[in-house]
């Protein structure tokens, strides 16, 4: 029995500043903007009671903030957007694998993604590519509680970001991450593939040209964009040498919830019936509160 844990964070941290200015001549053919960002500043209602200039806001934005003013008879529009955003991911698989000595087990935790395919004859066949997590190995037991072990893992998921787009019709692409190797151990020892880390940092700056290099005043003609992403996959593999028990030692996932009754679910608003006795029951009433997760410095 091969004993596997594949845990995987992914964290993403992006920050992003721009600004634009509108300049307006009331009465007077002077009219223009410029800026960077997505909230672009173009002429059209008012935003004062004098003014006549819109300055375009994104309802779906957040943390935008628009100021417009008049001096004498010129109107001026000022526009900053700042974002921030934070995401974490967490991937936890355990899979348990029972072989024979010298024949292949598989698993896979995912799904299935359908590709076309072009063949000679001009038609569209559609072949699925698995997506997930996978896992194949191969025991041989070769003295005693000795285990050569070849194994083969893999994490993707699918990445529309960098899919295939024509005609309307699209392809979504793939992040995999995957590990090959043989090793040799006993009965209940284990290792870690660990250091499949991934460090992502991209830094842009955009701005008017000459303008955005103005101190304090030239943040109005620039944007900035900062985004980091990071991932970490450990996987922690221990075999064991395992023997056929009696059925009734075993306890399946759906002996920790009992049905409930007709009075428990309209009378009294429960889902579940009583916790069952036994070591299933056990399990059910444990208090899974409390801190939990996983800090990546």
């Amino acid at each position: 029995m091969l004993k596997v844990r594949f845990a995987e964070m992914q964290r993403t941290v992006s920050k992003q500043l721009s600004a634009g200015l509108l300049i307006n001549g009331i009465g007077s053919s002077l009219s223009g903007s410029v800026g960077a960002g997505s909230g672009a500043l173009v002429p059209g209602t008012s935003i004062g009671s004098s003014a006549s200039t819109n300055l375009n806001l994104n309802n779906q934005a957040i943390g935008q903030a628009a100021v417009g003013f008049t001096i004498g008879s010129t109107q001026f529009g000022v526009l900053l957007e700042a974002l921030e955003s934070k995401g974490v991911i967490r991937t936890l698989a355990e899979p348990n694998l029972i072989a024979l000595s010298g024949q292949e087990a598989k698993f896979l935790a995912g799904g299935e993604y359908p590709v076309p395919v072009a063949q000679d004859n001009d038609s569209i066949s559609v072949e699925y590519k698995p997506f997930g997590i996978e896992l194949d190995f191969t025991p041989r037991v070769v003295d005693g509680d000795v285990i050569n072990l070849s194994l083969s893992a893999a994490v993707s998921s699918l990445d529309p970001s960098n899919g295939f787009s024509q005609n309307g019709f699209a392809i979504d692409a793939f992040k995999r991450r995957e590990v090959s190797t043989t090793v040799e151990m006993r009965d209940g020892e284990s290792f870690a593939i660990a250091g499949l880390l991934q460090d992502d940092f991209t830094d842009l700056n955009s701005q008017v040209p000459w303008l955005g290099d103005i101190p304090i005043l030239g943040t109005l003609f620039r944007s900035t964009e900062y985004i980091r992403q990071q991932s970490e996959l450990v996987i922690i593999i221990t075999p064991h040498l395992v023997t056929p028990t009696r059925g009734e030692a075993l306890a399946l996932p759906t002996d920790r919830i009992k049905i409930p009754t007709e009075s428990e679910l309209f009378l009294f608003g429960k889902v579940a019936g009583k916790t069952p006795r036994g070591a299933a029951g056990e399990v059910a009433r444990q208090d899974f509160s409390g801190s939990y997760g996983y800090v990546m410095e």
